[in-house]
């Protein structure tokens, strides 16, 4: 269908020119900077210690290579993946901030609330993954919702300030939730969240994209992609580690205390795998089941209130961003005669 109804117009030059300006070597440079960096991220305090080898130089080379990219594409790409030239508007500068942390914390909340659920409330897994359709689908009408007001109204700022106000609010209050608190605590917290997600996603996206020329849209709104993209890397990666270092402090204090000592292979496979805690079956540490259980539980509850906690203070920055360095600006679309062409 894109072969047959997808208007193009014509482009002068020859393929074979046109390949040799590709930014290949720069995407070789953000790739090596991206997946270095969130490697070491996601070993240190884990697989291995933070000051260890693996990890130091892991960020290390992570961080050159993330160097090298920039003065690549400053000085020597003839046609660069990332003009570094948008970043001079301070509107830009601010959007790019806030949409990294709009990743951060909407793949932070989609991968982990179901974890949150089954591990310090003990639901099933069925159940603990229905918890995140309230959200979703609040989030999605909401978006819709967000997208409309811009279209009908051309203003993104009120939309952008609300949805994060909400959104920090929804997971500040998640981290008020205790064992005990009722089910409808817990759905509407969750309809809060949702609502200030959606409310983020459309405008965000206009935000940024007001922001730049028209020659320059393409590129920004790619930027914007990997950024929201890395932005919830990082967080998956950090969230892990604050998750798991809980849960090894928790072991260390009970090996310590005489509660119960667990290998390090037991460590492994529980860090791994941390529902197997529901159902312990290992017939080794299965007269200590309900000790470690007991502990490994705590922690993770400690641990995602840390995680909800991280998440509210991103979703405040974001706003703040939001209110001093985001102004609103005039949408307006131009064409030229020939897109007017196209588009009939």
């Amino acid at each position: 269908m894109v072969a047959f109804f997808l208007p193009l117009k014509e482009v002068d030059g020859h393929w074979k020119t046109k390949l040799k300006t590709v930014d290949f070597f720069g995407m070789v440079l953000t790739l090596a900077a991206s997946s270095l960096i969130i490697l070491g991220l996601t070993w240190g305090g884990v697989v291995y210690p933070w000051l260890s080898l693996h990890v130091i130089i892991t960020l290390v080379l992570g961080g050159l290579s993330a160097i090298l990219f920039l003065l690549w594409e400053w000085k020597v790409a003839q046609l660069p993946l990332l003009p570094l030239s948008i970043f001079n508007s301070r509107m830009v500068q601010a959007t790019t901030v806030t949409t990294f942390l709009i990743g951060w914390n909407f793949l932070v909340q989609i991968f982990f609330i179901p974890s949150f659920y089954q591990l310090a409330y003990g639901y099933a897994p069925t159940r603990a993954a229905s918890m995140l359709l309230p959200i979703i689908l609040v989030q999605t009408a909401s978006s819709t919702l967000g997208g409309l007001i811009v279209s009908w109204r051309g203003r993104y700022r009120e939309s952008l300030i609300f949805g994060h106000a909400l959104w920090a609010l929804g997971l500040g209050l998640h981290c008020l939730l205790t064992p005990s608190s009722s089910l409808a605590k817990q759905l509407g917290y969750g309809f809060i969240l949702g609502f200030g997600t959606g409310q983020c996603f459309q405008p965000s996206l206009i935000s940024i994209q007001a922001a730049v020329g028209i020659e320059h849209m393409a590129v920004i709104t790619g930027v914007r992609s990997y950024l929201r993209d890395l932005g919830g890397t990082f967080g998956l990666a950090i969230t892990g580690s604050i998750l798991n270092r809980m849960l090894l402090s928790a072991f260390s204090y009970a090996a310590e205390n005489g509660l119960a000592a667990l290998s390090s292979e037991q460590i492994k496979q529980i860090l791994k795998n941390p529902t197997s805690l529901l159902s312990v079956t290992d017939t080794q540490i299965l007269d200590k089941a309900d000790m470690i259980k007991s502990l490994a539980l705590a922690a993770y509850f400690k641990g995602f209130r840390q995680v909800f906690f991280l998440g509210a203070s991103l979703g405040i920055l974001s706003l703040i961003v939001t209110i001093f360095f985001i102004p609103q600006l005039e949408l307006e679309v131009e064409y030229t005669q020939n897109e007017k062409d196209v588009d009939s």
